[in-house]
């Protein structure tokens, strides 16, 4: 039997928000020896420079140092797990450039040379080993994994092919969207994957990744600023038809103007007051 979080309406609009996330599971499965991949950094170039591709550690966003501090922790707590990066230099808006009904602004997008994105993919390495996240001659596809938002472009196509072959597109000239009058939030059951001029947006790119059946049975733990709240809901419509299960697939969501410090020590003590919990209930259930 699972331990689930319960929130009042207060503690679902408080700073931390863990009301999308099964943190028993979570633990669960780490200790049974599957595996588990989080992710809470996923820098974008547009943030930093973009003519090379450079990083300035004193100048990282305020997303992105809650993101470090975040990926230290869960990796002292769980050394075993792996680390995710998805990078985007891809986009060169803001995910929440949109208009005031949540579309995307239409603007002009920089196309970044493979020097400058393979640049900032060195950066994000260094960045991390610097910050005590990457330690000694850690393993790609092991102890972490970085994964670039342009690389997913191929899987983004074979994402709507998948999901044409259900029934589940519906096209307009270069747009593309993803149909789904079954959906859970009403609200989504109309999502664009493609714009009018084939720019494809964040949603068709992240429910990309998990076409990977391998990833059905990894649980994922994506840790992310309120501001991506309405996009991985739309994510997590289009997961539900590729078959991913709700055990598997976590959402952990913050205030990006909270000190590191604070967002950090409040997933710490959910992960103790968790891992308590299923102590308690394991004597239990011995006695």
């Amino acid at each position: 039997m699972g331990i689930e979080r319960t929130q009042s309406p207060e503690e679902l609009q408080a700073e931390v928000d863990f009301s999308k996330c099964q943190m028993y599971e979570i633990i669960k499965a780490y200790q049974e020896g599957r595996t588990v991949e989080f992710e809470s950094f996923s820098p974008y170039l547009a943030d930093y420079n973009t003519k090379t591709g450079e990083i300035w550690e004193d100048k990282l966003t305020k997303t992105d140092t809650i993101g470090i501090a975040i990926a230290k922790m869960l990796k002292n707590k769980f050394p075993n797990a792996q680390m995710v990066s998805l990078y985007d230099e891809y986009n060169s808006e803001m995910p929440y450039a949109t208009d005031i009904r949540g579309r995307p602004k239409p603007g002009p997008q920089i196309e970044f040379p493979e020097a400058v994105k393979l640049n900032f993919r060195n950066n994000i390495e260094q960045l991390l080993k610097n910050k005590g996240v990457i330690e000694g001659e850690g393993k790609e596809k092991g102890n972490y994994l970085f994964v670039s938002e342009s690389s997913k472009i191929k899987d983004a196509e074979e994402l709507v092919k998948r999901l044409e072959d259900v029934g589940k597109i519906t096209r307009d000239g270069q747009a593309i969207y993803f149909i789904n009058s079954e959906a859970e939030n009403p609200d989504y059951r109309k999502i664009p994957l493609r714009t009018k001029n084939g720019r494809w947006l964040c949603e068709a790119l992240d429910a990309s990744s998990y076409l990977d059946p391998k990833n059905l049975e990894i649980t994922h733990l994506v840790i992310l600023p309120n501001v991506f709240k309405e996009e991985q809901d739309k994510v997590w419509e289009i997961l539900r038809v590729l078959g991913i299960k709700p055990t598997n697939y976590h959402n952990i969501f913050f205030d990006e103007n909270l000190p590191p410090d604070e967002v950090v020590n409040t997933i710490e003590e959910e992960i103790k007051n968790i891992e308590k919990k299923s102590a308690s209930i394991g004597i239990q259930a011995a006695a």
